[in-house]
């Protein structure tokens, strides 16, 4: 198979997306153009058409668990608003944590969150949008928080047992969860240790002052004159840690309960009529109240398509690649001439992280780089948690700050916040990948004897 083919996809995917994110079309155009690409150079390749839709629609059953949940999430948010659970969390929030350095809570709380339930995008549409409901009676610019969102949300995609990317990384690396887990707090513990040295310091400058409780007194009072609150609104996400944690539930599950509670809370409490919670599941939270809009206002189903299509497309493209082998050759010459520790794991780290910015999309990054890597690492005996750790240190991790990608996207739907804004302020997000290409470097001596000839 010519490298050329492979050429030719690779600049066409790039070039199909900086067309789309430089022209602020939505990235699905890029992403569906990059399909076009590799669909005619499959045909070239004498791939037959019906066949390669076919391997598409079987890859994306595999899919179908995220395009559920980020289904349920859509909907489940402007309930949360729209209800009183995220008024009652905010107005709880502003009186018992007013006074402390809310930017490091932020990142700590989303952190041991996400750990939990092994999901950023989840961490993010749920802990993350409390915590900035809380910064607005702060006055903490909105990309600063939503960038430690992010920096504390992705840590339960590369790091938790029950995330689906480090379970996918483990099947394909062939390690074990729990070993990978003991690995990779290696990198992250002084990684989070500095992360949260800077929150503290940035966020020291945005504690409660006698104006800002002010504020802070206004917006409780806002929120308890236009929503319902109290402790029986908080049911919704207590539901989803007692499923997820307790009864060791799916994510989907979880958060497909907590949609429930909140349409009956709604029903039986708020006396919202069925047709209204419909409409709001669908279209999203958008009150008059200017004020409350800028504390809360949007999310729904239809904010998800984009998401949902770009999802679809990727996986896609993903299972096209995987049958024709488009990349194969391209790939062996990139993992040649390989003559130390330190470059075994930059080459990899660089491969992860280019395949991420290219293809938007973990799931490739891990298919790709882990499959290819594996055998690399084999022939060097170097232990493949190593192989795992590096995936998630760079192209796992990086997934929420580059603009285009599928991560970024569901970010900024959800917050309304764009990466080009929090990326600077996500700390964690890329102080990993400059670890890993660091590290290394220093333990080139004790594995000098795998890489003599």
């Amino acid at each position: 198979m010519s490298k050329r083919y492979d050429l030719i996809f690779i600049i066409g995917t790039i070039l199909s997306i900086l067309t789309v994110v430089l022209l602020k079309r939505p990235i699905i155009f890029g992403i569906l153009l990059s399909l076009i690409i590799l669909l005619i150079i499959s045909l070239k390749l004498n791939y037959n058409v019906n066949e390669l839709i076919k391997i598409s629609i079987k890859s994306n059953r595999s899919v179908i668990f995220v395009l559920v949940m980020l289904s349920f999430i859509g909907m489940m948010i402007p309930m949360w608003m729209a209800s009183g659970t995220l008024p009652t969390l905010i107005i709880y929030g502003l009186k018992y944590l007013g006074n402390s350095n809310i930017l490091l809570a932020t990142f700590i709380s989303t952190a041991f969150v996400s750990l939990i339930l092994g999901t950023g995008i989840g961490t993010v549409g749920t802990m993350g949008l409390v915590f900035l409901g809380l910064s607005y009676g702060l006055d903490i610019p909105k990309p600063l928080i939503v960038g430690a969102i992010v920096s504390g949300s992705y840590i339960g995609d590369r790091t938790s047992p029950l995330s689906s990317m480090a379970n996918l990384s483990s099947k394909i690396c062939e390690t074990n969860i729990i070993d990978n887990f003991k690995e990779m707090l290696k990198t992250l513990l002084p990684v989070f240790i500095v992360t949260s040295l800077i929150y503290s310091i940035i966020g020291s400058k945005y504690l409660a002052t006698e104006s800002s409780t002010i504020e802070l007194n206004h917006i409780v009072n806002l929120l308890n004159q236009n929503f319902t609150t109290g402790f029986l609104l908080l049911i919704p996400p207590l539901l989803i840690i007692f499923s997820a944690i307790i009864l060791k539930k799916s994510i989907v599950f979880s958060i497909g309960t907590s949609l429930l509670s909140s349409i009956f809370i709604s029903l039986l409490i708020t006396k919202m009529s069925l047709s209204k919670i419909l409409t709001i599941m669908i279209f999203g939270f958008h009150p008059v109240n200017s004020e409350i809009s800028n504390i809360l206002s949007g999310s729904g189903l239809l904010s998800m398509v984009i998401v949902l299509l770009v999802i679809i497309t990727s996986t896609s493209i993903n299972a096209i690649l995987t049958h024709t082998n488009l990349l194969e050759k391209t790939l062996i010459t990139f993992s040649s001439n390989i003559k130390s520790y330190s470059n075994l794991i930059q080459k990899t780290a660089l491969l992860s992280s280019l395949i991420t910015i290219v293809t938007c999309n973990q799931i490739m990054t891990t298919l790709i780089t882990g499959t290819h890597f594996k055998k690399v690492f084999n022939k060097y005996k170097i232990k493949r948690n190593r192989l795992m750790l590096t995936i998630a240190d760079t192209g796992i991790i990086l997934v929420p700050i580059i603009p285009w990608n599928l991560n970024a996207i569901i970010v900024y739907s959800i917050t309304g916040v764009s990466a080009t804004l929090y990326a600077p302020y996500a700390f964690l997000a890329y102080l990993l990948p400059l670890l890993t290409f660091i590290y290394p470097v220093f333990l080139n001596k004790k594995y000098l004897s795998n890489f003599k000839e």
